[in-house]
């Protein structure tokens, strides 16, 4: 956040569109930029660590959307479990289910040894 006191404006209007385009050279033209200035600002430490930070915190935002609708799609798949026609589809999400549950198992172990090692050192 206090890099943004020493960018230039032009710098800190360029940022939204380096995220959210798939290459410098569009970010550069819906930016108003060339593509040479951006990639001149891009080899500087301050820009890239704010364009890092930026893109951090969009994916933060998006991951907050995701967890506050988690309880609205795992009904929805409930319901799909229960109540679809289809027995193809009722196959399928029983698949997810079981796989999502698996790999959030797995994550839970994981961090658990994580947190076991973690206390280990600190002794």
């Amino acid at each position: 956040m206090v890099n943004k006191e020493r960018l230039t404006r032009r710098q800190l209007h360029a940022l939204p569109f380096l995220i959210s385009n798939p290459s410098v050279e569009s970010a550069a033209k819906q930016s108003g930029n060339s593509p040479k200035q951006i990639f001149d600002w891009l080899n500087q430490p301050i820009f890239r660590q704010e364009l890092e930070q930026s893109k951090n915190e969009a994916v933060n935002q998006a991951v907050d959307r995701l967890k506050a609708t988690a309880s609205k799609a795992c009904d929805t798949l409930i319901s799909l479990l229960d109540n679809a026609e289809s027995e193809s589809v009722r196959h399928r999400v029983a698949i997810d289910l079981l796989n999502m549950t698996l790999k959030y198992m797995e994550f839970k172990d994981v961090e658990q040894r994580i947190r076991k090692l973690e206390d280990t050192i600190m002794e």
